[in-house]
């Protein structure tokens, strides 16, 4: 049996769009409501499996029935129909329980994915886990060069100095002897007998 829907909008034509883009699909019963309170009654009525919800329409908006729908089943999945600048009130919509929203003029395939997805949900149809990527190998560590030079050698200590032996006034240094003069040589004394004619 095909899920049951329920398309809520003031405007006739906007229902006939959600309609004619679920006809020909595995979709059971369509259902309709053309106000907020109307869309209330239907849901206790129909128990739809998914409801499309115009935002703004007269008399209440289609918050106050998402949230009256919710009161009746909290499990209910209601698709929120916007426009464009209404963001404000889509954050709203998602925080009393909305299932998504579509944007209008929405496309008969943005409708057709909503409700395969529901369909696939009811099914138990659910996707198959994202296998985690293989972990890449470990990068191995380059090794270093070590550039660390080896410890400087303490430069040996100086030998200490020593002092200059300090000379002892009290001691007078030794007397030196005087040199012996050299010896006088004589005057050579000049011949007498130089000079004389021979006898």
């Amino acid at each position: 049996m095909g899920l049951k829907i329920l398309t809520v909008d003031d405007s006739a034509f906007m229902r006939n769009i959600v309609k004619n883009a679920l006809t020909g699909t595995s979709v059971g019963e369509i259902s309709e409501a053309g106000s907020a309170d109307e869309a209330v009654a239907k849901f206790k009525e129909k128990q739809p499996d998914l409801t499309f919800m115009d935002i703004v329409m007269p008399g209440k908006t289609g918050l106050d029935a998402l949230k009256e729908i919710r009161a009746i089943n909290p499990n209910a999945k209601v698709v929120m129909c916007t426009s464009v600048g209404q963001e404000k009130i889509v954050e709203e919509a998602v925080n009393a329980g909305a299932y998504d929203f579509i944007t209008k003029p929405f496309k008969p395939e943005e409708i057709k994915n909503v409700v395969a997805k529901i369909s696939g949900e009811a099914g138990g149809q659910t996707a198959a886990p994202t296998q985690p990527a293989p972990s890449p190998a470990p990068i191995q560590p380059v090794p270093q060069q070590n550039n660390a030079q080896p410890p400087a050698q303490p430069a040996p200590s100086p030998a200490p100095a020593q002092p200059a032996p300090q000379p002892d006034p009290n001691t007078q240094p030794p007397a030196q002897p005087a040199p012996n003069p050299a010896p006088v040589q004589p005057a050579p004394q000049p011949d007498p007998n130089a000079g004389q004619p021979p006898q």
